[in-house]
């Protein structure tokens, strides 16, 4: 007859952690637990939470066993009565199964745990459940594999303490966790018991994983404010401080932990990747390459020294080097990533995305090499091409004129094969801010190429200024007026090409130069708000939202650049956004 201790009644997180990621392991486990004379139950209210994949693989191997609704309600009360904090309803079946059977409960959750030992009921943590089994393994092949399980969930459990979602201190799970071990080991023979001293944890692994927590509950804040391209100078500067206070506190930490290994340290490995990985995407975006350059270099050093740990971030770690590599032009770099053995690893990681879009980079490469635009080529999807215009968008704000414009012109060839109307219109409106940047100075191989695109394209869009075609009078006002009793034009969107900085009458000015391609004279918008640097880039996009104007004709060169309306606005409320289409990067 089964004792108590050889009934387990798993909770919902222990299949979670076991068998979430590789579904065809459970009947590895199985096997080998019968060697064991273990039993495995689940209650049908448990069953009912696992995800469909894991639940019919489950169901042909674990007995699962029926507990009413009734059965809880009354250990309900009973926890009522005892003012004891109950867990989820589900997982109260643990409990009411646990009781009938004199089984024990696995879980991960520390609120069933608390509630378990409460009421006297066995119960183990996840991690320590498996090293019981590892410990109570005879076969050495059978240790191997459970150390190995041992190895994932306990990691597991670390990653879960730090979450934003966690009510418990994760310096309380953790303990949790390793008082659990503690009892494992007590309780099994020819195994000297580890003093609970020697399993405190000090004052800097606390201090770790109390950052640790910090970063991950505003790791979601950060992502928005790359998304919104949001005060990003700061972010810069705080992700920064907090990489430098992770590796502060591991160096305190490795001087101090001379004996024994602690699980802490590996998490801080993975959130200082993490980091980096966040800080890159900003560095990309305020296109600081000196930095980024160091940043990856740092990334790619911790993806080969300790691949599990960013194991998540490997590939678009890649991709991003590749990017950068192309837009910087170091282009013997990018000779490892166009090769077949690179191709293939996509294959393997299951990211043939990566495989479509690195052809795209080769097919980039090409053209910048050759200084020649296949009119007939082709690319296999609109994100391909999408690929392509975001590389030619990122030169033109390098100011790498003649790279951005074929980047540009091939990219509207393509878009003009697939009848995309999104990508025809924005790559033939970045040639036109092209096209104003060079001051209308441009190169004979560009102003034919615009021609033939202007020929092509279905859209009626002038390149070259028509101002005399406009009445300019109707937008001029030498009094501030809201921009509400302006003509609708001027709160369209408007595409940067250039911008300055001056001082004038004690004040410290934005002059930005501006053009909309169905608006045609040449603008420029004078302000006294101060606009950080990356945001007035060429090929940014702005438009007034609220604001008074001032407008008039201007018949002289402003700042060296021929201008047709001064627009000055005072209480100004701008935003400002990139083209369509820049999400693969960012």
């Amino acid at each position: 007859m089964l004792h108590h201790e050889d009934k387990f009644i798993l909770d919902t997180n222990f299949i979670i952690s076991a068998f979430e990621k590789k579904p065809s392991t459970i009947t590895t486990f199985i096997k080998k637990i019968r060697n064991l004379n273990i039993q495995l139950l689940i209650t049908n209210h448990i069953i009912k939470e696992i995800r469909w994949y894991l639940r019919r693989r489950i169901i042909n191997e674990i007995t699962i066993k029926e507990v009413s609704t009734k059965e809880i309600r009354k250990l309900l009360s009973e926890l009522e009565k005892k003012k004891i904090s109950p867990p989820h309803f589900p997982d109260l079946s643990n409990i009411v199964l646990a009781k009938k059977l004199s089984g024990t409960v696995v879980t991960s959750d520390l609120q069933l745990v608390k509630t378990c030992e409460k009421l006297g009921i066995p119960v183990h943590m996840s991690s320590s459940f498996v090293f019981f089994l590892k410990e109570k393994a005879n076969d050495f092949a059978d240790k191997k594999y459970f150390n190995e399980l041992y190895d994932n969930i306990l990691s597991d459990e670390i990653k879960h303490s730090v979450e934003q979602s966690e009510i418990y201190n994760p310096v309380y799970r953790i303990k949790e966790i390793q008082l659990h071990a503690i009892k494992v080991l007590q309780k099994l023979p020819k195994i000297s018991p580890y003093k609970p001293q020697e399993m405190v944890f000090l004052k800097e692994e606390n201090e770790l994983l109390d950052l640790i927590n910090e970063i991950e509950f505003e790791m979601p804040n950060y992502i928005t404010q790359i998304r919104d391209a949001k005060n990003l100078e700061t972010l810069e500067i705080e992700l920064k401080d907090i990489y430098n206070q992770i590796n502060d506190i591991v160096w305190q930490l490795q001087l101090l932990l001379k004996t024994r290994k602690s699980p802490i340290l590996s998490a801080s490995i993975r959130i200082k990747a993490r980091v980096l990985f966040i800080l890159s995407i900003v560095e990309f975006t305020l296109l600081n390459f000196g930095k980024l350059e160091n940043t990856l270099n740092i990334l790619s050093e911790i993806a080969s020294t300790s691949p599990d740990m960013v194991s998540d971030l490997f590939m678009d770690l890649q991709f991003l080097r590749m990017v950068f590599f192309f837009v910087t032009q170091n282009y013997n770099r990018l000779t490892g990533y166009f090769s077949d053995n690179f191709l293939l690893l996509c294959e393997i990681e299951r990211r043939t995305d990566l495989t479509k879009l690195t052809r795209t980079i080769i097919f980039a490469c090409t053209i910048l090499e050759s200084r020649v635009i296949d009119k007939n080529a082709s690319l296999e999807g609109k994100k391909e091409i999408s690929l392509l215009f975001q590389l030619g968008y990122i030169l033109l704000q390098k100011r790498k004129i003649e790279n951005a414009l074929l980047i540009l012109l091939q990219t509207h060839y393509l878009a003009l094969q697939i009848k995309d109307e999104k990508l025809i219109r924005n790559s033939l409106e970045l040639m036109i801010v092209i096209h104003y940047i060079s001051n209308e100075n441009i190169s004979t191989e560009i102003e034919q190429g615009l021609l033939e695109l202007k020929k092509l394209n279905p859209f009626n869009v002038p390149v070259f200024s028509i101002k005399e075609e406009l009445d300019l009078g109707i937008f001029t006002e030498k009094e501030f007026k809201s921009v509400d009793s302006f003509p609708s034009l001027l709160k369209e969107w408007f595409y940067i090409y250039d911008y300055l900085k001056k001082d004038e009458e004690g004040q410290t000015k934005t002059v930005i130069f501006v053009i909309n391609p169905y608006f045609s004279p040449k603008t420029v918008f004078i302000t006294t708000q101060i606009l950080p640097m990356y945001e007035l880039r060429p090929g940014r996009q702005i438009k007034i939202i609220k604001g008074m104007l001032k407008i008039n004709k201007c018949n002289y060169n402003y700042e060296k650049r021929e201008v047709d309306l001064v627009i000055e606005i005072k209480e100004a409320l701008f935003s400002l956004r990139d083209p369509w289409g820049m999400k693969i990067l960012r």
